[in-house]
């Protein structure tokens, strides 16, 4: 285990949360997909670019802009995989790599690996109590 840049807490390969039995089903997949997907955040046009054409900066201006597509499409990437995860259009396995490409893609986009790592633990652990327990909660 290797500790936490962010915030000091041991940080648990995605994969490894992912391999928790509760997860052995789709539908414990499908919501944590569902969980995942409103971590993404909607990646703001870069506001510096501005101040970079004024200084005919094209190289900067370019930085900005390709860093702001490259954004875009990562949070398309997730929205897809969560998708697919979610509607069931997959097996378990695809469903885990996939959810794995999408942990990889949120911690790019800025999400930090504890807030992904909270959710994963927070939907395993609901998976695993009786539905009695789930109902009165």
């Amino acid at each position: 285990m290797r500790a936490c840049a962010e915030g000091g807490g041991v940080v648990t390969p995605f994969h490894e949360l992912l391999a928790d039995p509760a997860f052995d089903m789709l539908q414990s997949l499908r919501v944590v997909a569902w969980d995942l997907g409103r971590l993404v955040r909607r990646p703001e046009p870069p506001t510096d670019w501005l101040h970079a054409i004024q200084h005919n900066d094209r190289a900067e201006a370019r930085d900005y802009l390709e860093a702001w597509e490259r954004a875009l499409t990562l949070r398309s990437e997730v929205g897809s995989i969560v998708a697919m995860v979610a509607l069931g259009d997959c097996g378990v396995q695809r469903g885990r790599s996939l959810l794995r490409r999408a942990c990889v893609a949120l911690r790019e986009l800025g999400v930090t690996h504890e807030d992904v790592q909270r959710v994963i633990r927070r939907r395993a652990a609901e998976s695993t109590q009786p539905s009695n327990q789930r109902e009165a909660s």
